[in-house]
């Protein structure tokens, strides 16, 4: 038996004996309300215990949890990932056995080893060996400056062939935690600041995901310091909170459970309540009903548009699977352009998905927030993360991190990605161009060793500047015309 106090973590999986709570699963499975803990009930490791003491029984530890069967298999995922530019590890395979005949050839052909001397010096692969690497760096820099993190040893160059991406909900498409989106007054007689205050105050006593967020919707339209507390609170785990002001009871929670404590709330219009598919709250004093506010995981802002940017790029299916309820999944489905939606998904379930959409569509982009999300991540050809301090399993995973909180960022990923491998055909064309020329040069006797050893660089030098060159471009197109400055040292001129 283990004892799990409030606001500790679960560390094994494991079956609740004593006591009720709510556990915070967000981070396993994507649902951002609170489930509801009491004897009986399994609870994983990884999970959060809310405002109850439990004791729990242990029925799995370690690996054997599915925390930890989870980072086992993305484990064995990582280990298949293909490496960056690892066809050019290849490339080297054969072109130095191919050069050395050639210039062995031309040695034999023309019975000059100068030549030969020069064409395996003009031959050097320094500018093939850096259309590559400066390729990459300088994707790397324009996404930085863009609050985009391109994983240096990741995939994110497969992203430029993405026609499919697959969408979690919670934090990545939602905001990841419970809003008020909108609420009712019940009650003509009182002034809506005084029915405001009422809630603030008994939202105060509790630390449930409902009443934090009922608390900075009030906050938000009265900044004024909290009233005194009030003279009795009790919580009912999972319900709601009940208090005592003044000789006046005063509670806030689910409609049935104030129906069973006798607020008649058959009296006020709670249609809205009964409608709404996400939590819902009502404000009662004593038998009546004043106030209801409903709430939600309310989709981000930029979602829209940044999934009808994906639209115009090309990108031709967009999916979102999420492991929340599938009553909150068609409500943030409804506003956004999306192909399919599956709800209550484990974190296998999505990445049997994610396998399923590389197998019928190709290149597949995996975006989420949470540990739920690394094993599909890792099933993706690319795993892209929404930037959250306190998930860092997920940008582990990940081969992209959209360091804004939101999808603003990944159309610009998309692009960047898609011009970065314009970039490398421009400086795999240039240095092999070169190299030719030169090698040509060399073995018709046009070229000495030491003009060889001199001009071999061209190439190499023709791939930086080139590289260098879309860094500027890139940040003249944002508007960051003192970025440009600065790189090519004009702004110290013009401080003097």
């Amino acid at each position: 038996m283990v004892r799990v106090r409030p606001g500790e973590q679960f560390t094994t999986d494991g079956v609740v004996e004593w006591g009720e709570s709510t556990a915070d699963e967000s981070l396993l499975n994507g649902e951002s309300l609170p489930r509801e803990l009491r004897p009986g009930v399994q609870v994983l490791a990884g999970t959060t215990n809310g405002a109850g003491a439990v004791t729990v029984r242990v029925t799995a530890t370690g690996n054997q949890t599915l925390a930890g069967r989870m980072a086992r298999d993305f484990d064995a995922m990582l280990a298949c990932r293909p490496r960056v530019l690892r066809w050019l590890d290849k490339f080297s395979q054969w072109y130095v056995p191919a050069v050395g005949i050639s210039a062995a050839a031309v040695w034999a052909g023309t019975g000059s080893a100068s030549r030969a001397a020069a064409l395996l010096v003009s031959c050097c692969p320094c500018a093939l060996a850096l259309a590559g690497p400066a390729a990459v760096l300088a994707a790397i820099s324009a996404a930085w400056r863009r609050g985009i993190v391109f994983r240096p040893d990741g995939r994110w160059e497969s992203l430029a062939d993405v026609r499919s991406v697959v969408l979690d909900k919670t934090g990545t498409i939602t905001c990841g935690h419970l809003s008020v989106v909108a609420w009712r007054q019940l009650d003509s007689q009182r002034s809506t600041s005084d029915i405001l205050a009422i809630a603030r105050r008994v939202a105060s006593c509790s630390v449930h995901p409902i009443a934090l967020a009922i608390m900075q919707f009030i906050q938000s339209r009265d900044a004024s310091p909290c009233q005194a507390s009030l003279d009795k609170v009790y919580e009912s785990t999972g319900e709601g909170v009940a208090a005592v002001d003044g000789g006046r009871w005063i509670r806030l929670g689910k409609m049935d459970w104030l129906k069973a404590a006798g607020v008649d709330c058959h009296a006020a219009d709670l249609g809205d309540v009964a409608a709404h598919e996400g939590p819902a709250t009502v404000l009662a004093i004593d038998q009546q009903c004043v106030a209801c506010f409903l709430l939600a995981d309310a989709v981000r802002e930029t979602s829209r548009t940044s999934l009808d940017r994906l639209r115009a790029l090309g990108v031709s299916r967009l999916v979102m699977f999420t492991g929340d309820r599938a009553a909150a999944a068609r409500a943030a489905a409804a506003v956004l352009p999306l192909d399919e939606v599956r709800a209550d998904c484990s974190p296998q379930n999505k990445c049997d998905a994610v396998r399923r959409e590389r197998e019928r569509f190709g290149s597949v982009a995996m975006v989420g927030d949470g540990a739920n999300d690394a094993l599909a991540m890792a099933a993706s050809n690319v795993g892209i993360a929404i930037d959250r301090a306190e998930l860092p399993v997920a940008q582990g995973t990940a081969d992209v991190v959209l360091m804004r909180g939101g999808l603003e960022g990944l159309p610009e990923a998309l692009q960047l990605a898609r011009r970065s491998r314009r970039l490398l055909i421009v400086n795999l064309t240039l240095a092999a161009t070169s190299t030719a020329a030169l090698a040509t040069l060399a073995a018709l006797g046009q070229l000495s060793t030491m003009t060889a050893a001199v001009v071999h660089n061209a190439g190499a030098a023709l791939v930086l500047i080139h590289s260098g060159l879309f860094v500027l471009r890139d940040a003249y197109r944002r508007g960051n015309q003192r970025m440009v400055l600065d790189c090519v040292g004009v702004t110290d001129r013009f401080h003097h």
